[in-house]
């Protein structure tokens, strides 16, 4: 053996996963429970639609309005809750219902699960302008009405005092 050959380290040497890796994977029990954590998080299966609750009375608007954040970031599919803060915009100061046309690459497909769910259970009068606004969208515009843009319609009714 020459000056420059590595010496081969004995079986159970923590550098070679030894006895501390039953499984023989080459890692830690620590580490492969990590892994498989990971490995589960990213294989988390994204609904296929969300479902949101039927309009509320004004004095339960605030309640569906937090399931229904709740609702959108777990339909993401996303651990960060990135998609909470996006989909919390429509309440930001000064914001209009056109600051919502455009979803962004990220939140596309939810964007279009959360307009679905909410024409699904659209009724009434809001029902109606949320209606106008997918007809108007589609017939005129060439495209579908976003979910922030039908949620800020949503918020904008409560918010004047109105009751489904």
């Amino acid at each position: 053996a020459g000056s420059g050959d590595k010496k081969e380290k004995p079986s159970g040497s923590p550098d070679d996963g030894g006895s501390s890796d039953p499984d023989g994977s080459g890692g830690s029990a620590t580490d492969s429970s990590t892994t498989a954590r990971l490995r589960k998080l990213k294989t988390t299966k994204v609904p296929d639609e969300i479902k949101i609750q039927q309009l509320p009375s004004a004095n339960q608007f605030r309640a569906w309005r937090n399931t229904t954040y709740s609702t959108v970031n777990s339909g993401s599919g996303r651990v960060d809750g990135k998609a909470l803060v996006w989909v919390k915009l429509v309440e930001a100061p000064g914001s209009k219902r056109e600051d919502f046309v455009e979803s962004g690459p990220r939140f596309a497909v939810l964007d279009k699960k959360l307009s679905t769910a909410l024409c699904k259970i659209a009724t009434g009068e809001l029902g109606r302008r949320i209606n106008q606004i997918c007809d108007q969208a589609i017939n005129k515009e060439s495209r579908t009405a976003r979910g922030r843009e039908l949620l800020w319609i949503v918020l904008d009714y409560y918010s004047t005092g109105n009751d489904c």
